[in-house]
């Protein structure tokens, strides 16, 4: 939580002039999306960062998974992960009230 209301502070042209920062409504959606982390338990800890066009990013690679997922403020998450025996998991366009797989929520156990 500490990390994403960092984040969002970051103004247009933190990262070269064509960066953005995260708008108001990209912050609310990591912040509910982390807050939903919490609840999940024993959930590996992500490290959590900003793309140069304003996207929060939360990023995972375990000793099972690597996977990075990202919110846009659009109610929309995409995600793109993939397991070390090859399982995929992909997603461009999730609703922000869908919630994730539940073959990804294991994956993601600590």
């Amino acid at each position: 939580m500490k990390r994403i209301r960092s984040l969002a502070t970051y103004e247009a042209g933190w990262d070269g002039p064509d960066s953005i920062g995260p708008t108001v409504e990209t912050v609310k959606q990591a912040m509910a999306f982390a807050q939903h982390l919490q609840t999940l338990g024993d959930i590996a800890q992500p490290h959590v960062s900003l793309a140069n066009d304003g996207e929060i990013n939360f990023y995972w690679k375990t000793s099972r998974l690597a996977l990075d997922l990202g919110f846009s403020g659009t109610g929309m998450y995409s995600y793109y992960g993939h397991t070390l025996d090859g399982v995929e998991f992909v997603e461009d366009g999730a609703d922000i009230q869908q919630p994730l797989p539940s073959e990804l929520i294991v994956a993601l156990r600590a």
